[in-house]
């Protein structure tokens, strides 16, 4: 079944609206079926199975548009609610600042550093600079560990070209950390 605020492609929409002709057509037969015993009440006992099999037609076409049909009625109330609870503004990224970062990093204040090169990281996984810094930073405060997984991350998550500013970067910064 196609749920509400998909992409609905073009075989879909014509499977839904032949299911729906279905269902129309099934609670017409329904109709028709009951609207016959209802015209010669007399003879109810001989029309029993035509009425319990109009019932099932009847139920199997409610049953086929019943989907459509519900989606058609709630999708205003389920507009109103994705307004107030899901905006369509998500939260933007704060703009990309390496200030506090790089002064910490040129004061040799590792840990303060290490915590905004992450923050930096948070907001802009694919930054080549940052990671950079924070690999030569990891590297210097003793945590192998972390730098591994960081060189990981920057081989996973760069282009080429990133991951050559990516070298470049820790090649300018390590000898200033051994100074």
């Amino acid at each position: 079944m196609i749920q509400y605020g998909e992409d609905v492609s073009r075989i879909d929409r014509v499977r839904r609206l032949l299911t729906i002709l279905a269902g129309l057509l099934f609670l017409g037969i329904c109709s028709w079926g009951l609207l016959g015993i209802y015209r010669d009440p007399s003879s109810l006992g001989m029309n029993f199975g035509r009425a319990v099999f109009s019932m099932a037609i009847g139920v199997a076409g409610s049953i086929m548009i019943a989907p459509s049909i519900t989606m058609w009625v709630i999708r205003p109330f389920v507009s109103l609610v994705d307004s107030i609870y899901l905006p369509r503004e998500y939260a933007k990224k704060p703009p990309l600042r390496y200030e506090l970062a790089d002064q910490y990093f040129q004061n040799r204040k590792l840990d303060k550093a290490i915590v905004e090169y992450y923050e930096i990281l948070r907001h802009y996984p694919r930054e080549p600079k940052a990671m950079a810094r924070l690999f030569t930073l990891l590297h210097a405060s003793g945590l192998i560990a972390e730098a591994r997984k960081t060189r990981r991350r920057a081989n996973l998550r760069l282009s080429h070209a990133e991951r050559s500013q990516f070298e470049e970067q820790i090649k300018t910064d390590l000898p200033f950390l051994n100074q």
